[in-house]
């Protein structure tokens, strides 16, 4: 339903904003062919894809934070003189860490398979 929401508002034949660098299907070509092209056309299908899962997650990182509150460990943390407003800013820099490593993980990969290109791409 999404995907059908977003081709009426953006397609350039009869939807309401155009934006035809992401919505011609004619000019798609493989990561080999035209990175370029490449991630325009793939844009919109990844962020169609991963919006319900980032719907969810902030709603389940809260949960779990409130949830992690109640542990002894932070209480220990808390009475050895951390504030409590320190713990989900701490928790929310751990997240952003292990963010920041699938991002440089998949970053080296591409370098990797651009470097070398006897690196199967399958």
């Amino acid at each position: 339903m999404l995907g059908f929401g977003a081709l009426l508002l953006f397609e350039p034949t009869f939807g309401i904003w155009h934006a035809p660098e992401f919505f011609e299907p004619g000019r798609y070509l493989g990561l080999t062919g035209d990175p370029w092209r490449f991630l325009q056309g793939m844009l919109v299908p990844w962020i169609l894809t991963g919006a319900p899962i980032g719907a969810v997650c902030p709603r389940l990182t809260a949960s779990g934070t409130r949830d992690v509150l109640e542990e002894d460990y932070v209480r220990t943390a808390i009475a050895s003189g951390t504030s409590g407003y320190d713990i989900p800013l701490l928790e929310g820099l751990a997240l952003w860490a292990a963010a920041l490593v699938v991002v440089l993980s998949m970053a080296s990969d591409l370098v990797v398979v651009t470097l070398d290109p006897r690196t199967p791409l399958d």
